[in-house]
């Protein structure tokens, strides 16, 4: 494993037409798609396709070139991740003489940052924010583990509360979050999911997820490309995959946290 992230990184992370609709849904705007019937059997089919390949998805590992853009915010940087539900992550540091400089765990409850030597740099538990104290990503860390693999936590069990076609032929789907809110999953032909956009009970977007550069991995179609949006505080971010492997086999303690001397 050697990638490098800049050091300035390292120092944020710890500075502490026509449509019908099943039901009434709220949408930013009105979307110049056309109908899509009620007795329209893909909805259904299609969550049914996404549910099954998110328990399939369960775990990554892969070279990732990361960049943030925002208002105070540009940051470009290349590492090594390794990722498991539920919201465990691995991130080692490398510096650009191809050194290990520090190596970042969370198993999803408490996270510790570790130097090159295996000493214990930092601790503490786990909040929502994390990655916007890492590197200034307003994606909360619930979210994090179905954005990077792909599919999206939801419960998969509530109905559709309204799905329109584009005259492209990607088909969205507005669903009802558990907390509030709502989500739209936007498929294209292939049935590839290519958008997720979660939206605040009145509408308004949180954030978007785009995913492109589709590359078949261990016979699943695996999207190597993200750009996410973040119009509450103007923040887009792109991130790169490359050498990706699907559900490794990651060795037993690969995320505790409180095992460095």
């Amino acid at each position: 494993m050697s990638r490098r992230i800049p050091l300035a990184c390292l120092l944020m992370i710890f500075l502490a037409g026509c449509r019908t609709t099943l039901a009434p849904a709220p949408f930013p705007e009105p979307l110049p798609e056309s109908a899509v019937i009620q007795e329209d059997p893909r909805p259904a089919n299609l969550l049914t396709s996404l549910e099954a390949l998110r328990q399939k998805r369960a775990a990554l590992q892969a070279d990732v070139k990361l960049a943030v853009d925002g208002p105070d915010t540009h940051l470009r940087s290349n590492f090594i991740l390794g990722a498991e539900n539920p919201n465990q992550l691995y991130i080692e540091i490398i510096s650009f003489m191809q050194q290990t400089l520090a190596i970042l765990i969370t198993d999803g409850h408490r996270y510790e940052f570790i130097r090159a030597n295996g000493k214990s740099l930092k601790t503490g538990r786990v909040r929502s924010n994390l990655l916007w104290k890492a590197a200034a990503i307003p994606l909360p860390l619930e979210n994090t583990l179905g954005v990077i693999l792909g599919v999206p936590e939801w419960d998969y069990g509530k109905p559709v509360l309204q799905a329109s076609e584009s005259e492209s032929g990607e088909l969205t789907l507005l669903v009802s979050e558990p907390e509030g809110g709502y989500s739209q999953f936007t498929f294209d032909k292939t049935e590839h999911l290519v958008r997720v956009t979660q939206l605040d009970g009145k509408g308004k977007v949180r954030w978007v997820v785009n995913y492109s550069d589709w590359q078949t991995v261990d016979g699943d179609d695996f999207p190597h490309e993200l750009a996410m949006e973040f119009p509450g505080t103007r923040t887009q971010v792109r991130v790169s995959y490359r050498d990706v492997v699907l559900n490794p086999a990651f060795p037993e303690g690969f995320f505790a946290v409180g095992s460095a001397n």
